[in-house]
């Protein structure tokens, strides 16, 4: 390999390496399109870059990213990473897709593949990731269902133990 493929293999390794990815498709964006993209994904710390699917299936195999390496990637290819929230960045990337739509009413923007904590994720799985409500609102939820259960708990003992004295 030459010298300027491998610096360019060591750099998408070193987007890839122990940080939430995202393969995304993308037709025909426009460059404010993409501008608007990269200052979005900058504002969370997480950044795209055009990438040959070659070079990532070759950075993902030096890495052991099997699984990924794997994937048959066709078409243009973004990768989408960093040290963001990959929930943020999924949300990121739906919103793109969302906004980004082509004459013919299709989205310019797609997910492929991603590859969080050590697993493959399909296209399937990154949309019900990008749909899940932000981290506040889970948190918040989980303390609502925290708060609710032992209140439950006590009404149910008070209910037993009135129904024991009335039987006594």
């Amino acid at each position: 390999m030459r010298s300027e493929k491998l610096q360019m293999l060591e750099v998408v390794k070193g987007l890839m390496e122990n940080k939430p990815i995202f393969v995304i498709g993308f037709n025909a964006l426009t460059v404010a399109e993409f501008s608007e993209f990269r200052t979005k994904l900058s504002a969370i710390g997480a950044e795209v870059h055009v990438v040959k699917n070659s070079l990532i299936a070759k950075a993902a195999a030096a890495l052991g990213y099997d699984d990924l390496a794997k994937q048959n990637l066709t078409q243009a290819s973004a990768l989408v990473s960093g040290n963001a929230d990959a929930l943020a960045m999924a949300k990121a990337i739906k919103e793109l897709s969302k906004t980004a739509i082509a004459e013919d009413k299709s989205s310019k923007v797609c997910f492929k593949v991603g590859y969080l904590d050590g697993k493959l994720q399909s296209a399937e799985d990154l949309v019900a990731l990008a749909d899940l409500p932000p981290r506040e609102v889970l948190l918040a939820q989980l303390l609502g269902l925290l708060q609710t259960v032992p209140g439950q708990l006590v009404r149910l003992i008070n209910a037993y133990k009135e129904k024991k004295e009335q039987a006594a």
